[in-house]
């Protein structure tokens, strides 16, 4: 599985966290990398348990941060060879600013 991939998958299974509580830091609110929510999906695929794809401009190996309506992820771009902060919409997966 391509980083990619792989960054998007987490993206996505952080933002099915629900509202209950912002992941504003690394490995979460209590930084043990643990939900307290339940009925959290167990499995994902590619088409199984996904509410959205966001495509990302290059590598990423960040957890994605996760804020009220907003999930900030960082990346790579392959094209100006520079780091960057994107920020995108917890319900859609829509980019909403990149800097």
């Amino acid at each position: 599985m391509n980083r990619l991939l792989l960054t998007s998958a987490l993206t996505l299974a952080t933002a099915l966290l629900g509202h209950a509580e912002n992941w504003a830091n690394w490995r979460g609110p209590l930084y043990n990398g643990a939900s307290p929510e339940k009925g959290l999906p167990a499995k994902f695929s590619k088409t199984e348990n996904v509410k959205w794809v966001a495509s990302l401009p290059g590598f990423s190996a960040a957890t994605p941060v996760i804020y009220e309506d907003k999930v900030f992820v960082s990346s790579g771009d392959n094209q100006t060879k520079k780091q960057l902060a994107l920020c995108l919409d917890r319900k859609t997966g829509k980019e909403l600013w990149r800097a």
